[in-house]
């Protein structure tokens, strides 16, 4: 064995333990985002609360995929090493749809969020649409916020007669305490909409996830061709001849 082929196979070994930690990166991180959008399910829709289930299957392949190639590198197997090769490949096409997926996704995605906010602001304390009225308090008080795009969105809900300021949820408030809503001084509510803050926050965390995608995809490509090339300097006997 030369030097050169003992440096691809430290390589080897260095960027599986890598993708090991990716692997359990990724399902951290996916696993969190499930936890968090829980709570926010009535604004984003299916299609995104989907995607935290996604990351975390993708981090158990790479995880899995990744000791098999530790594996088959240290006991210089010519089997596990083609197979993983095949198995990377095909993890590899479908992070580079993920991660195209993922940066198509953003103007659907505020779309459905727009749809979504603006169809629950019609029926937030109505009997049944308890989910919808917990979503609204929960977002307005963590991203201070009031309304869509500003407070005057609950004038839909709750009708105001005259000039005088209506009605807007306790959430609305900057003080928020019982009553504070019920036709307030506009000065004490916050003044941003949610829809810009809300929907930043998840259009920044697809774009997160198709840029990680594209990076981990770019260091498998490379970790393919390592692997074939060590896979051709292995003998039948699963040693380098």
């Amino acid at each position: 064995m030369n030097c050169f082929e003992n440096l691809i196979k430290y390589i080897m070994f260095l960027v599986n333990a890598l993708f090991v930690l990716a692997g359990i990166v990724l399902i951290g991180f996916g696993a969190y985002a499930q936890i968090k959008s829980k709570n926010v399910l009535n604004f984003v829709g299916d299609n995104y609360t989907n995607t935290p289930i996604a990351i975390v299957v993708l981090g158990v392949i790479i995880f899995a995929i990744a000791f098999f190639g530790c594996c088959g590198t240290c006991k210089d197997n010519k089997c596990m090493m083609y197979t993983y090769g095949i198995l990377l490949a095909v993890v590899l096409i479908a992070q580079v749809g993920g991660g195209i997926a993922a940066f198509a996704m953003k103007g659907d995605l505020e779309q459905e969020i727009t749809k979504n906010m603006r169809g629950g602001l019609e029926h937030f304390a109505d009997p049944g649409y308890e989910g919808v009225t917990n979503t609204w308090n929960l977002v307005q008080a963590n991203f201070k916020c009031c309304g869509v795009e500003n407070y005057k969105d609950w004038e839909k809900r709750f009708p105001t007669n005259g000039t005088a300021p209506g009605t807007v949820p306790d959430s609305c408030c900057k003080a928020e305490k019982e009553n504070c809503g019920v036709r307030p001084d506009p000065s004490t509510l916050w003044a941003d909409g949610c829809f810009s803050k809300f929907s930043q926050t998840f259009t920044d965390n697809l774009s997160y996830v198709g840029i990680v995608a594209v990076c981990i995809a770019a260091a498998e490509l490379l970790t393919i061709a390592f692997a074939c090339c060590l896979g051709r300097r292995m003998g039948s006997d699963s040693r380098y001849v």
